[in-house]
């Protein structure tokens, strides 16, 4: 069980939504909301200034979107958790910001106590998923499996089928 309250940093561009997202995670006992920010590059600056568990983050933002940022926070020396939190079902979105190290993926429409769980769960080590995304990771990793070659060729096995 997690004692200190996870230390969450809201990133999206949308003020009032922002400011709502806020509100409800005060609320919560195991969650501290320590900044917020309205773009990926603001998002960097706190990141290194407050040292957040959880950077809760959308995708579609100006100035640096949310997989520009996942990519930068990734190569910090000691990264924190990124909760993907958007709107966006697009599965290149999606795939994108799991590849690049995304610990969650939610979309706004998830309930608040759903939201507060699967916080939980990141700052555990866990990962989370809405559930409404969960058929386009897995078709996507099995169109990767059927398309990517395990080993290249090498040299001598070109030579040798060249042979055949």
């Amino acid at each position: 069980m997690i004692s200190a309250p996870i230390r969450v940093l809201v990133v999206d561009d949308h003020t009032l939504f922002r400011r709502g997202l806020i509100s409800l995670l005060a609320d919560m006992d195991d969650l501290q909301v320590v900044g917020e920010a309205s773009d990926g590059g603001e998002a960097l600056k706190l990141v290194k200034k407050l040292n957040p568990d959880i950077v809760l983050l959308d995708i579609n933002m100006p100035v640096m979107d949310g997989i520009q940022t996942v990519e930068a926070l990734r190569k910090m020396d000691t990264p924190p958790k990124i909760v993907m939190f958007t709107i966006s079902q697009h599965g290149d979105d999606l795939i994108s910001a799991i590849r690049l190290g995304a610990d969650g993926y939610l979309l706004k429409n998830i309930e608040p106590e759903d939201l507060r769980k699967a916080l939980i769960r990141v700052a555990r080590g866990e990962g989370a998923l809405s559930p409404e995304v969960t058929g386009v990771v897995l078709k996507a990793l099995a169109r990767q499996t059927k398309t990517t070659c395990k080993q290249p060729i090498s040299e001598r096995e070109l030579e040798v089928l060249n042979c055949l």
